[in-house]
């Protein structure tokens, strides 16, 4: 198991030099979440890895998706989404 050095409140430049930056449905702060575009811009914005969740569909169509329902992003009301 690899352990993490604890980091000061101030970080040195040897520290951020080994930090490895996981970005959680990509670059979502700039770029609409799990889309292409946010996971491309990890190149770009010092992204080591990406996170990202994977549903399927009632069709069983693999989504890639944060949530278990479009509510949070969408404006249905249909309780099947």
């Amino acid at each position: 198991m690899r352990r993490h050095k604890k980091l000061s409140v101030r970080p040195s430049e040897a520290d951020i030099s080994e930090m490895e930056i996981i970005c959680h449905r990509g670059v979502s702060n700039v770029f609409l979440e799990n889309s292409l575009s946010a996971f491309r811009a990890l190149a770009t914005h010092s992204g080591t890895w990406v996170e990202f969740d994977v549903h399927a569909t009632l069709d069983d169509v693999l989504v890639v998706y944060h949530d278990f329902d479009l509510a949070r992003l969408t404006i249905t009301k249909d309780d099947r989404l």
